[in-house]
């Protein structure tokens, strides 16, 4: 197993970016070579920089704030990385525009452009026990039995070998009614995303405060309330809640009483 790990924070500007694409061409030359990049630290950190360049390598992308969680990263790399399941791994989900009028996807939005098209970017690598979550917002219409999506997956196998491809069905029965019904991994994820959004300031997530946030995890069984990760993100949201004293940048151009998820607003900042 030939396997890189590059540490880096992004910054010094220019100087980043250079050591970024010397480092893509070392990689670049050696076929069949893995790509581990761990961020390291807090401030001067460009993440925008190091989820690039591990894209471009087709590679994964893992953080270190400190000594603890840096042992994490490189014991993933151990773990995980290291044991290739699936390479170039491409997948596509496609809504069925009779079941569903719209729908966002949460983050990616430096993917929109290959959204549609599965042979855009790099393809992942996937190890041993991974596992992807994707989390979209949808506005349903017609029939409740009518099929929500399918999901199209292409992947390579871990040596050499033709690239194999599936395609799976989403039924209308995978919805439920209430948040309560849905799975931990489910409600888990959407805490997670719901704090990131609100850390961005995102549009949609202005109606959302990190109080909701507290609660979806308190609800969470025990079991998984009792994970270290689950811990870890509920004292994030704690902390967040209590730091976080910045306004509504979009109150005076659209207000939360106006806001309507049938529209999409052109919102300056």
């Amino acid at each position: 197993v030939a396997h890189v790990i590059y540490c880096a924070d992004g910054g010094a500007g220019a100087l980043g970016r250079a050591r970024a694409d010397s480092f893509l061409e070392v990689v670049g030359a050696h076929a069949g070579v893995g790509v581990t990049t761990v961020g390291v630290g807090h401030h001067p950190y460009d993440d925008a920089l190091l989820e690039a360049l591990t894209r471009r390598a087709a590679g994964r992308y893992r953080f270190a704030a400190d000594e603890r969680s840096a042992r994490e990263a490189l014991l993933n790399v151990a773990e995980r990385d290291l044991a290739v399941a699936a390479r170039d791994v491409r997948l596509r989900v496609v809504f069925d525009p009779a079941r569903v009028a719209r729908y966002r996807l949460l983050g990616y939005e430096g993917r929109a452009a290959e959204a549609g098209d599965p042979e855009a970017g790099a393809g992942a690598t996937l190890g041993g026990g991974d596992a992807i979550g994707v989390l979209y917002e949808v506005k349903l219409r017609g029939p409740a039995d009518a099929p929500l999506a399918r999901v199209e997956v292409r992947y390579g196998p871990p040596d050499a070998g033709p690239a194999e491809a599936m395609t799976v069905e989403i039924p209308g029965s995978a919805l439920v009614e209430t948040l309560q019904a849905a799975s931990p991994a489910g409600r888990l994820a959407l805490a997670a995303a719901g704090l990131a959004e609100k850390l961005r300031g995102a549009y949609w997530a202005r109606t959302l405060d990190y109080q909701a946030l507290l609660d979806l995890l308190d609800d969470l069984p025990t079991v998984w309330r009792g994970q270290a990760s689950v811990g870890a993100l509920r004292r994030a949201v704690t902390q967040a809640r209590a730091l976080d004293h910045r306004g509504d940048p979009f109150e005076a151009e659209q207000p939360v009483s106006a806001m309507s998820f049938d529209d999409l607003p052109v919102v300056r900042r």
